[in-house]
């Protein structure tokens, strides 16, 4: 879900995680990467590093996370 994170809406929905106990593991910039790697039937991680660094940085908590389950 896209939410921008300096939003009232971003804080209704962080409270609604915590009532439910969800974790939050990261959060991804809404940026036009991810539209130009789909465009060209890639993925963030098909990209060259440089395109992709700064995203990639915001993967790394979701990939430890999913490592560590």
């Amino acid at each position: 879900m896209r939410v921008d994170p300096r939003t009232r809406a971003a804080t209704t929905l962080q409270h609604y995680f915590e009532k439910y106990e969800l974790p939050v593991i990261t959060n991804l910039r809404d940026t036009q990467v991810y539209i130009q790697a789909a465009a060209m039937g890639e993925t963030l991680f098909d990209l060259p590093r440089s395109q992709s660094e700064r995203e990639l940085e915001h993967w790394l908590p979701l990939n430890d996370w999913v490592r560590a389950k």
